[in-house]
């Protein structure tokens, strides 16, 4: 941003930490690279009276402190009638373990965080089917997911789900299997409807811990109603966000 300087009296001023001489009802081009020199009491109380106004080459601003803080590149945004600077700006922070601290005109803040702050906080895996979908693997990452898994880092349940698919008026059953491909592991099935797309958020209690796995699988309805290039997310919510490590095989 360019800087300028306006003296509202008809006196001449001089700054002196800058050594600088700012003439009657004149704008002064400001070196910003020593801004900081600017930036004392002395012209803080020229811009608190108005005798020193600040532009940006498009804009007066005469009213304080708004325009101090636009001097100093403070403001960030401004809303309602409202200035919110680097200054002022407070983050808090919700859960067990957390600390936020706002260090005073650089806007720095340090989070300290333990697990627990995870908890109600989401993730979402994506899985796609190119080409047309009917008893099938859905890939996780382009590999079919009944061979590359999605595993599960943290307990957590199952919120919502989304589809997609290039043809109007598809039919298809989704069917999420844990920790198995067999019948005996198939946890939920979304059965899909003369659609493009969907979503699904009304689905209760579906669970996982962590260290499970999950696969999508889609099957066909009718061969003339098959989905193609299909797009199915899933959306969980940790319930439980303890850290740790594991795998396994399959």
């Amino acid at each position: 941003m360019n800087k300028r300087l306006k003296n509202t009296t008809e006196s001449d001023l001089f700054h002196d930490n800058t050594g600088t001489g700012l003439p009657a009802d004149e704008y002064h081009e400001v070196d910003e690279h020593i801004l900081e020199k600017y930036t004392d009491d002395q012209m803080l109380d020229w811009f608190a009276d108005g005798t020193i106004i600040f532009n940006d080459t498009i804009t007066d601003y005469s009213t304080y402190p708004e325009n101090w803080d636009r001097f100093r590149d403070k403001v960030i945004i401004q809303k309602d009638n409202q200035v919110v600077t680097r200054e002022n700006i407070i983050i808090n922070f919700e859960g067990s373990g957390i600390q936020s601290v706002v260090n005073n005109g650089n806007g720095k803040t340090t989070v300290t965080a333990t697990s627990e702050a995870l908890a109600g906080s989401s993730f979402q895996y994506a899985f796609v089917s190119q080409g047309a979908l009917g008893n099938k693997w859905l890939a996780y990452h382009d590999h079919p997911s009944n061979t590359t898994v999605a595993p599960i880092p943290f307990a957590c349940s199952l919120l919502c789900m989304t589809f997609s698919n290039k043809t109007n008026d598809r039919d298809v059953d989704i069917e999420v299997y844990k920790n198995g491909f067999s019948g005996g592991n198939k946890i939920y099935t979304w059965q899909i409807r003369d659609k493009r797309w969907a979503y699904k958020t009304d689905i209760a209690s579906v669970n996982l811990n962590a260290g499970d796995y999950v696969a999508l699988y889609g099957k066909k309805i009718t061969s003339n109603t098959k989905p193609t290039d299909v797009v199915v997310e899933l959306l969980f919510q940790i319930t439980n966000a303890a850290t740790g490590e594991g795998g396994g095989n399959l």
